[in-house]
């Protein structure tokens, strides 16, 4: 046995009640199918899924890769879940401990090689939740991190060169093993996602729910979910607690929609909270027209179909779900199906037939065209997601050529031009963003790091008129980002708040093969003001309306030109 907590003779006895047998461990605990058929203790398992997450991330053996922790939580788990009373499970865990020991004594420690306080962005979770643990188990979970060595280098957890964001490259997959359904499996995958979002996501503070308060809830649905499908979706619903927009598993994409492969004729998007026609669609279905509001889908109100599928869509703010229900629900059966709609005061049903060809998931903003066009003879205007580095010179000379420039950022970015545009927009170095990163050497904690700062053109050269990005909710992430650095420049923002999703995304492997995506850096303004959630709010605000779609008039590009036209006249 590995080198034990020495304990004050008034906490032996303590100690002492909560070790189990020395069997306890000798248990064959290959599949948790023996256990399958007893009630489950949650608050045990709960109990098992922290100090494990802790274990893996805090004890110096398991950070240099010499401690199995799956293979750990695969021996435990059925124990604890089956344990007759918290005690009794208490008792499993405090052998374990007992088992593999507390760690050398460190020396340097971690807590010797803590960066400073004005480095610091978040500081690492509380241990509070030690202190409700029986005294005996606390002492020995605070021995590990009492001997947590000032080592920087973490097992299970690397870090990107350059910017940061983790990588998690050593997690087991038993996606094809006999393991892949099995419910000690299941937890395993509840264990990861939960201890992830504890320890390694950049955003933990600005989360509706703190991830220690989220653990109940989601045990209560994941002991409950029986089939694969079913635990795809608990697995689902507990990634969108994380309030990332940038948070999804795209393996588990048909458990997250509606049953079928089909698409809707018609295209709709989310306006003013309701679903509209957007007048996207293919030939042969007028029944309906722009601006029509959809209530029901075959006789399910839309409102129930929100909440259903809308909790498995992770989403930094309400612009961002509504952008992916509404392609969620453009998904179905390949059938035909009753649609039930208003116009004006009128409701009434259409028949529809969904197919393999129906219209895109969702809508493309700006003009058609070219990528840099004309507009009112003087305004030069891009399709920013088509927009190419090689570009950039005819972009500046036509602009420069005219009186204004709009970039529509209502869409992704097909190449990175922060810097290459942004040395257009500025005459001295100018900071537009600061990133956060993790705290290896200390789990759950985030430190400042980069500036980020667009530097004026080597040779002089310059936009100089006016420019305006568009924005919304389909701009999300890079053209987030790109869209700090221009509004640092002088740009001028119009149009809706944007999906509030920014930093370099970073994938968790599931135990089932399938990979988390999140957010794996923080993204700060300067004045180190949160974007995350936030999104760009715009300068000037330009929400889309049912009455613009109806009258098929772009409102955003609208108020674009206005905007550019009053600072002429200016």
């Amino acid at each position: 046995m590995k080198s034990h907590l020495k304990l004050a003779g008034s906490l032996a006895a303590a100690v002492a009640v909560l070790v189990a047998p020395a069997t306890v461990l000798a248990k064959d605990a290959g599949t948790s199918h023996s256990a399958d058929q007893e009630p489950r203790n949650a608050e045990a398992i709960a109990r098992l899924i922290a100090v494990w997450g802790f274990v893996k991330y805090h004890h110096n053996d398991a950070r240099d890769g010499l401690m199995p922790m799956d293979k750990a939580f695969f021996e435990l788990y059925p124990q604890v879940a089956s344990a007759g009373s918290l005690e009794d499970a208490d008792a499993v865990i405090a052998a374990w401990l007992d088992a593999i020991g507390y760690g050398e004594p460190c020396d340097p420690c971690a807590d010797d090689a803590m960066p400073s306080a004005d480095q610091i962005a978040i500081v690492r979770p509380t241990n509070a939740w030690i202190a409700t643990l029986p005294e005996a188990l606390a002492l020995r979970v605070k021995a590990v991190f009492n001997n947590r060595s000032a080592a920087a280098g973490n097992f299970f957890v690397q870090t990107a060169p350059v910017i940061g964001n983790p990588l998690f490259s050593n997690e087991p997959d038993y996606s094809n093993t006999s393991r892949v359904d099995d419910e000690a499996m299941h937890l395993l995958t509840l264990a990861r996602q939960w201890n992830l979002l504890r320890y390694w996501f950049p955003y933990r503070d600005v989360m509706d729910t703190d991830p220690h308060a989220l653990l109940e809830g989601a045990l209560d649905e994941f002991l409950t979910a029986e089939t694969p499908e079913d635990r795809q979706r608990a697995r689902l619903r507990f990634a969108a607690e994380s309030d990332d927009g940038h948070v999804n598993i795209a393996a588990y994409r048909k458990a997250g929609s509606p049953i079928g492969e089909c698409m809707s004729p018609h295209g709709w998007q989310f306006v003013e909270g309701k679903l509209v026609l957007d007048g996207r669609g293919i030939e042969g279905h007028e029944q309906l027209r722009p601006g029509d509001v959809v209530t029901k889908l075959d006789g399910v109100e839309v409102v129930d179909l929100a909440q259903e599928y809308g909790a498995m869509i992770a989403a930094s703010n309400s612009a961002w779900r509504e952008r992916m229900l509404a392609a969620t629900l453009a998904r179905g059966v390949c059938a035909t199906r009753q649609i039930t709609a208003t116009r004006g005061e009128e409701a009434f049903d259409v028949a529809v037939d969904w197919t393999a060809q129906g219209a895109s998931a969702s809508p493309d903003f700006g003009r058609a065209g070219e990528t840099i066009q004309k507009l009112e003879d003087t305004v030069t205007y891009v399709k920013f997601d088509q927009l190419k580095r090689d570009q950039l010179p005819e972009l500046v000379e036509a602009a420069n050529a005219g009186t204004g420039l709009v970039l529509d950022m209502r869409g992704y970015v097909s190449d990175f031009l922060v810097f290459a545009l942004g040395q257009y927009l500025v005459d001295e170095p100018t900071e537009f963003a600061v990133f956060t990163r993790a705290d290896v050497a200390t789990p759950g904690q985030f430190v400042w790091g980069q500036t980020m700062t667009l530097n004026p053109d080597p040779d002089g050269q310059r936009l100089t008129v006016p420019v305006v990005a568009i924005v919304n909710a389909a701009t999300v992430s890079s053209p987030e980002y790109h869209a700090m650095a221009y509004r640092a420049g002088g740009v001028t923002i119009v149009g809706s708040t944007t999906a509030g999703a920014d930093g370099n995304v970073s994938s968790y492997p599931l135990p089932d093969g399938a990979g988390m995506r999140f957010s794996g850096i923080g993204v700060y303004y300067p004045d180190l003001t949160p974007t995350q959630r936030v999104g760009i709010v715009p300068d000037v605000m330009v929400k889309p309306t049912i009455a613009a779609i109806v009258a098929g008039r772009d409102e955003q590009l609208e108020g674009a030109l206005a905007y550019l036209k009053a600072q002429t006249a200016g």
